[in-house]
């Protein structure tokens, strides 16, 4: 019955949750949530670190992405490192839960939007699933992206090989890490350090489609088209279903 209740949702987003009778919640903010199947583990609260599976869908149905083709998405709530539809709405859920979030475009890439994946002013439906829910190790986020952003990438990498040979265990040495701080330096339109550490990141994690992908994003905004091309292509050598880097050859091509 749910099932029937999420495609009613998702086409009629612009009705309030009022109208149907199960338990749809919205917030002050706009974003609006249910749950689908519940689970038994401990809150993603703020301040954990949390995995999540997530499919990403527009109001008309149509899948954007999924991270169920790799690694559950690992963050920590609260700490301003995804979209605020997510920093409010993952800490609602519990491990093991999977559910819904229909988040606003003000309150996930606004009038902006996201590269060749997501328009401006657009709405956001995700399926979720909360993964895991542990206390957090140090970020690696946190520590490189200031060093970083003072454009000592090469100290930052410096930094990062340190910690990893002898502080292994303190830190959350994951592929999303050094992702985060490139996407960051790219909306500071740092392009060259953001080339520099996904670069990095790639010799780390070769086999790992989304380090490939926002390669090929950094390549993309500093304008340096053959290398975008070149890295979405890796990208889809190791997921032909990532639709970013499908769609941003296509546009990249088109301009040619």
């Amino acid at each position: 019955m749910k099932q029937i209740y999420l495609i009613l949702l998702v086409l009629f987003t612009t009705i309030s949750a009022q109208a149907f009778s199960f338990d749809t919640l919205t917030t002050e903010s706009g974003l609006r949530y249910f749950l689908l199947e519940k689970g038994a583990g401990p809150k993603a609260e703020s301040g954990k670190y949390v995995e999540v599976h997530y499919t990403l869908k527009l109001t008309n149905g149509t899948t954007l992405e999924t991270s169920r083709d790799g690694n559950p998405f690992d963050f920590i709530p609260g700490k301003g490192m995804v979209i605020k539809g997510w920093d409010e709405g993952i800490p609602f859920f519990y491990q093991g839960d999977k559910g819904v979030l229909i988040i606003p475009s003000e309150l996930g890439y606004g009038s902006k939007g996201a590269g060749d994946l997501i328009p401006p002013n657009t709405t956001l439906v995700f399926e979720i699933e909360i993964m895991s829910v542990t206390e957090p190790k140090l970020s690696l986020v946190e520590l490189l992206l200031p060093i970083c952003s003072e454009g000592k990438t090469d100290e930052a990498i410096a930094k990062y090989k340190e910690i990893k040979e002898n502080e292994f265990e303190l830190y959350n040495f994951r592929e999303s890490q050094l992702n985060f701080v490139g996407y960051k330096l790219m909306r500071l339109e740092k392009y060259s350090d953001a080339i520099k550490i996904l670069e990095f990141n790639a010799t780390e994690y070769p086999n790992s489609y989304a380090v490939y992908d926002a390669l090929g994003d950094a390549y993309n905004r500093a304008g340096i088209k053959e290398d975008a091309i070149k890295n979405y292509k890796k990208s889809l050598e190791l997921n032909r279903k990532n639709k970013n880097a499908i769609e941003s050859i296509k546009k990249l091509e088109d301009k040619e």
